[in-house]
């Protein structure tokens, strides 16, 4: 009994713990003439935390989900990743201590013009020096987009079949976001009512190629009582300045 709750405090502890690892963003983006990029992993916990890296392959589904493949889907995604150097792969972050994983983008001189990604996935867990306590060590792993691009890259996005639904009752737009390029979409949806009063916000939406298109939800902070505009707007600062709008008659 005494090695169940000890294993069960060593767990929950933990769970508490790990999750003090905070990064500096949550994309690592290569513009057309950027070689180089870092992101930072922070240890807010009181205890040292060890991290390993390693690089995996995704793809979305016109629903929104994010899957994970064991092979690239695109030529280019297996590109990134030969393409991609980063360094340290794997480390210890002391208490209170900081770690820079640095990047850098080699790419060939006859790179097709696009766009380029792939996952890094950072697994985190509390540093032990003692084997026996591997097996109680739960793992959080953070994974983030690395998108590169190349040459002149172009997209455009329309917002279609916007309409209030309800989901476990509460209000939500539903919609579907377009995509007509050679590049992602990554941006920010804003609802609001006529008279400018903010009704719903999400952020960070992504719409990846080769989808035409997807399915986006938007939660409301209550169910309007009249028509609404719905906003997207690109996050410019990873490489894009496409807006939308579409309104919604109720």
């Amino acid at each position: 009994m005494n090695r169940v709750l000890v294993a069960l405090f060593t767990f929950c502890f933990s769970v508490h713990t790990f999750a003090n690892i905070t990064l500096s963003q949550n994309r690592i983006y290569f513009g057309p003439n950027d070689r180089a990029n870092a992101v930072q992993l922070r240890n807010t916990g009181g205890n040292a935390m060890e991290y390993k890296t390693s690089i995996h392959f995704v793809k979305m589904t016109e629903q929104g989900q994010i899957i994970k493949v064991a092979a690239p889907q695109e030529s280019k995604d297996e590109l990134a990743a030969k393409m991609l150097r980063f360094s340290p792969k794997r480390g210890v972050v002391p208490a209170g201590g900081k770690q820079v994983i640095r990047f850098s983008l080699r790419r060939p001189r006859d790179l097709e013009v696009g766009e380029y990604r792939a996952v890094l996935s950072i697994a985190t867990s509390i540093a032990t020096e003692k084997p026996e306590d591997v097996t109680l060590k739960p793992t959080l792993a953070y994974n983030m987009p690395v998108i590169m691009r190349h040459g002149d890259t172009k997209a455009s996005t329309e917002l279609q079949n916007s309409r209030l639904v309800m989901l476990d009752q509460h209000p939500h737009i539903e919609l579907t976001q377009t995509l007509d390029g050679n590049r992602s979409l990554y941006g920010n949806y804003t609802v609001v009512d006529k008279r400018g009063d903010v009704m719903g916000l999400l952020n960070g939406v992504a719409v990846y190629t080769p989808l035409s298109q997807r399915k986006v939800l938007i939660p409301l902070n209550q169910v309007p009582s009249g028509d609404l505009i719905v906003k997207y707007q690109e996050v410019s600062s990873f490489g894009g300045r496409e807006e939308a709008e579409a309104s919604i008659t109720l």
